[in-house]
């Protein structure tokens, strides 16, 4: 896996939140469900969903309560592939916060 942050120290004008340098890939082992079983068990239609998006529970970097920390998306395909997965562990402990804690989408 690698962060999509990967070498932002380096980005002008410097961004907010961490300042990756390269090296901000890895190999883990997660632990979760697939995303793909939990939204079929809340019955979401296949016919008709085309696309899905998730929001970061966290505080905007700015404190400003009016901005979402995070948000992405992916297309319903994506979604319901085997490898996309809702994680709460990461080499078999609860994931750190700057990781996603308490849970991380993986896609």
């Amino acid at each position: 896996i690698e962060c999509g942050g990967n070498g932002r120290a380096a980005f002008e004008p410097s961004p907010r939140g961490n300042q990756w340098d390269l090296g901000a890939v890895g190999c883990p082992t997660w632990t979760g469900v697939r995303l793909r079983d939990v939204l079929e068990d809340v019955g979401y239609d296949a016919d008709k969903a085309e696309y899905i998006g998730f929001k970061a529970g966290d505080a905007h970097l700015s404190g400003r309560d009016d901005l979402d920390a995070l948000s992405r998306g992916c297309p319903m395909r994506k979604a319901v592939e085997d490898e996309t997965l809702i994680v709460w562990a990461m080499n078999g402990e609860d994931i750190p916060e700057q990781h996603g804690y308490p849970l991380r989408l993986i896609t």
